[in-house]
């Protein structure tokens, strides 16, 4: 089902459906902006200009999230490699990528392996976890930090 659907309107799926709430937003707000002025003009204003943003900022990422689509499809092109979608089930649209090349790879079922074995649901996460990372200029200043 998915392959058969041109590539940029699935890749940027969840961009569309902002903008789709955007003019709902901003249909509303025209709706009552004679009766109450400050409240539609700011409120639900500025509503639709966050969601509009948001909206454009990924229709933005499209190049990238067309070059990963083609890097996992062509890694995966011979054999399927579950391992190379890890890092890609964490977020929404990365999911939507993985789910995509699959499509195309004609590996429906997979979906479901790849989603049992690497992606961790937010309510099991437990508390998130902070990493320090610190950059050094040189290798004296690592060596430095480092003997310390």
């Amino acid at each position: 089902m998915l392959s058969r659907i041109p590539l940029w309107i699935v890749l940027n799926f969840y961009a569309f459906l902002l903008d789709t709430l955007c003019i709902a937003v901003g249909v509303l707000t025209l709706g009552c902006y004679i009766r109450e002025f400050f409240f539609c003009f700011f409120l639900c204003g500025g509503v639709t200009c966050l969601i509009g943003y948001a909206a454009i900022t990924l229709h933005l990422t499209y190049p990238t999230k067309r070059h990963l689509f083609v890097t996992l499809k062509r890694r995966n092109r011979k054999q399927l490699h579950l391992c190379s979608f890890k890092d890609f089930v964490d977020a929404p649209c990365h999911r939507l990528i993985v789910r995509t090349v699959l499509a195309h790879l004609n590996q429906h079922k997979a979906y479901r392996k790849v989603l049992t074995q690497y992606y961790v649901y937010p309510w099991k996460r437990g508390h998130f976890a902070t990493h320090e990372v610190f950059f050094f200029r040189s290798r004296e200043e690592y060596e430095a930090w480092r003997n310390e």
